[in-house]
């Protein structure tokens, strides 16, 4: 009966991230975990908060790490909990690593993404704000509900943003989520989905709910990301594109200032910049202006940078033959037809590292690495650099 319980809550999306940078690589390699867990944590804390109101506190901890001190008042004013001075000054916030209590600042789209694909976690996350007393108070009615407007224009797009998929999880959401947080009224940007053969149950629920409220969803059968990015380029309404992981999230830059570069440039073809690595590490990688004898040793620049499709075209596209190094090939034919780039020292977009990912696993192959290797060096005629010897 003298059982006292301080429960804490986030939201799934801030949840899923702080997973994603601990150390052990298991919420990485088996993301579909992360919002069943969420669910089945907040559903029994919210139950039991409900029926023991009295003994109960519930807080937000990003709300917490703000304002520590409330702690201890409502400690004080709910159960006559007394601190001496030494408690009141403690600064609670230093008991948490700053990585992981990175949070999506709200009203964001994310929210609207959740209400529509995960109804029932974003009912358990109402119903935690409506008890809490330390609510997320950047919400400002937990009554309201979120509804997506319609991704359809009568303008014509400035960028369409082609993001491959295939068998996607939450990470899909947060993708698209960066695309609509960041573009600007001044340029209507496409969102075109490709998915690659998916035949997960959750993750055709995804793609049925994001397209039943007028985002674009091509599909194909499982033919890999190259194929999957040639087909959205094929099917887009902008003269500039954008290929984007589903894992991977874009920043503003791309979204404003990169289409106006563009825009004022007609002679450029691609625009590239850093990227902010999250995940398995966290750090800033600038990639640098393309030169031919680095690009002969490693490819540093990812495909998501912003290209018009003439120029796609004019290369054939990403070569489909290459599972991975599709975007390494793509930049060394566009080298000797006369590419012209346009590099800018500042972050762009945010890349997901993860112990599973399509370029480790390939590399971890030795025989089939090489393979891939000796494909560049007789397509292009040039000796490529093994990247077992330089790194990729």
């Amino acid at each position: 009966p003298s059982l006292r319980i301080i429960g804490v809550y986030r939201t799934p999306w801030d949840i899923s991230d702080a997973l994603q940078s601990l150390r052990t690589p298991h919420f990485r390699l088996h993301p579909e975990m992360i919002l069943p867990l969420w669910r089945l944590y907040n559903q029994r804390l919210v139950d039991y908060v409900e029926s023991n109101k009295e003994s109960s506190l519930l807080v937000h901890t990003e709300t917490l790490a703000a304002n520590p001190n409330r702690l201890v008042d409502l400690l004080s004013d709910r159960w006559d909990w007394n601190f001496d001075d030494h408690y009141q000054e403690e600064d609670l916030s230093t008991q948490a690593g700053e990585i992981r209590l990175n949070g999506v600042d709200l009203p964001d789209p994310i929210v609207d993404l959740y209400f529509l694909v995960f109804p029932e976690l974003m009912a358990i996350w109402l119903r935690l704000q409506k008890l809490a007393d330390l609510p997320d108070k950047q919400v400002s009615s937990i009554a309201k509900q979120f509804t997506l407007t319609s991704t359809q224009s009568a303008l014509s797009p400035s960028l369409t943003v082609v993001i491959t998929t295939s068998n996607p999880c939450h990470f899909l959401l947060e993708a698209i989520a960066s695309v609509e947080r960041h573009k600007s009224k001044e340029h209507v940007v496409e969102i075109l989905i490709v998915d690659d053969g998916s035949i997960e149950v959750d993750s055709l629920h995804i793609l049925e709910r994001l397209q039943s409220v007028g985002y674009r969803v091509l599909r194909q059968e499982k033919s890999g990301i190259p194929a999957a990015r040639n087909l959205g380029i094929q099917a887009a309404s902008a003269d500039l594109v954008l290929p984007l992981d589903d894992c991977n999230r874009l920043l503003g830059m791309y979204l404003n200032q990169a289409i106006n570069f563009m825009q004022d440039k007609p002679d450029v073809d691609v625009f590239f910049g850093d990227r902010i690595d999250f995940g398995a590490c966290n750090q800033i990688f600038s990639p640098g202006q393309f030169t031919p004898e680095q690009l002969l040793k490693s490819n540093r620049v990812d495909a998501c940078a912003l290209m018009r499709r003439t120029f796609l075209n004019k290369c054939a596209g990403f070569d489909e033959n290459l599972n991975v190094f599709s975007d390494w090939d793509l930049w060394l034919t566009g080298l000797k037809l006369g590419m012209k780039t346009f590099y800018h020292p500042t972050p762009c977009f945010e890349y997901r590292e993860w112990e599973g990912s399509g370029v480790r696993h390939h590399l971890s192959d030795r025989k089939i690495h090489h393979a891939a290797i000796d494909y560049l060096r007789i397509k292009h005629g040039i000796h490529v650099q093994s990247c077992l010897d330089g790194g990729y």
